[in-house]
């Protein structure tokens, strides 16, 4: 194949998770230009491994999901250009979206939901491979491994903020599309203090759009807060961190992609589902016991005290020549 179409409209972790799929088609179609129809915030952070970015309210695609049976001239014409069509979704496929893709003459059609199971023991991004199995390209784990440190490229002027912070920073989320997910903004305010004194630095808290509520809570605090503009701006910040912490988000599998060390809490989701995908993520939960896996904490109560003990156990003091301070947020010592 030579042009393919990914139609998806999903969110930023989302589409950071279908990057496996986006390497894996290209490893076994080296020529092949991927074009990506989806959020155009955040798909501009894969400039780099896409040949065109569509928006997901394209007026070309308008017929795709209207009541009406068949596909006017323009839509036809558009997708016939492609060799191949991945459309996936968040949920149940309409049966009308799916028979007008498969009306289609020209290319070959993928169709499929990409939600896994509450019974499903697989990865999200392990399942949107296996859509594309019958391309025959082989759903292995091991390709969640292999991916790639995301490079973004910022765009030429962009505002890099983290730069003015002159020491290192330590980069801390405290917020999620969804409050379920989210380990309470009282345990992180109680915790930041203790990661600035344990590693002689600055925590800098992002908040996105999801966390407006937080901004008085933290404005009452002297804690270093930022709202990024965008997401390359968020990238920046990310990027320049010591390490991050953050609950089951976007912005936590952005950290993760960009190689930056990941504690994630998993405080309502599956981790065996959405964790992050990074060589440096540590996962620490309290929804299920897990396998006893590298980078795996199951913490049935995710008490302050044993974040920071995972993160003391993982994180060298390679910027201070201080010894570590073995007192944790609740006065107890750390093991020997």
């Amino acid at each position: 194949m030579r042009r393919i179409l990914l139609i998806y409209p999903g969110g930023l972790g989302d589409i950071l998770f279908s990057r496996v799929v986006l390497a894996s088609l290209k490893h076994h179609y080296p020529e092949v230009k991927i074009d990506y129809a989806g959020m155009p915030q955040y798909l501009h952070l894969l400039s780099e491994e896409l040949y065109q970015i569509i928006d997901y309210n394209d007026r070309r695609l308008l017929p795709l999901f209207s009541p009406s049976s068949a596909l006017n001239k323009e839509c036809l014409t558009w997708l016939n250009e492609y060799d191949g069509i991945i459309f996936w979704s968040s949920a149940q496929l309409t049966e009308h979206v799916t028979q007008k893709l498969n009306n289609l003459k020209k290319p070959a059609v993928i169709s499929a939901s990409v939600t896994p199971l509450p019974n499903q023991k697989e990865h999200v991004a392990l399942i949107m491979l296996r859509t594309i199995a019958r391309w025959g390209i082989k759903p292995t784990a091991e390709r969640l491994h292999q991916l790639a440190v995301l490079q973004p490229n910022f765009p030429v002027g962009v505002n890099h903020p983290a730069m003015k912070m002159m020491n290192n920073y330590i980069v801390v989320h405290p917020g999620s599309g969804s409050k379920k997910k989210n380990w309470p903004i009282s345990q992180f305010l109680k915790l930041m203090p203790w990661l600035e004194q344990q590693f002689h630095t600055r925590v800098v808290c992002i908040l996105g759009p999801a966390e407006t509520n937080c901004h008085t809570i933290l404005n009452k605090t002297n804690c270093h807060w930022v709202a990024p503009k965008d997401v390359f701006e968020l990238a920046d910040w990310l990027k320049g961190a010591q390490f991050y912490l953050g609950n089951d988000s976007g912005v936590t599998h952005l950290a993760a992609q960009l190689g930056c060390q990941t504690f994630v809490l998993f405080v309502s989701t599956n981790p065996v589902h959405w964790r992050p995908l990074g060589q440096n993520v540590f996962v620490i939960t309290n929804y299920t016991p897990v396998a006893n896996e590298q980078g795996f904490y199951f913490c049935p109560d995710l008490t302050i005290t044993n974040v920071a003990t995972i993160i003391q156990q993982n994180i060298p003091l390679r910027f201070s020549t201080t010894a570590p301070n073995k007192t944790l947020p609740d006065g107890s010592k750390t093991p020997s």
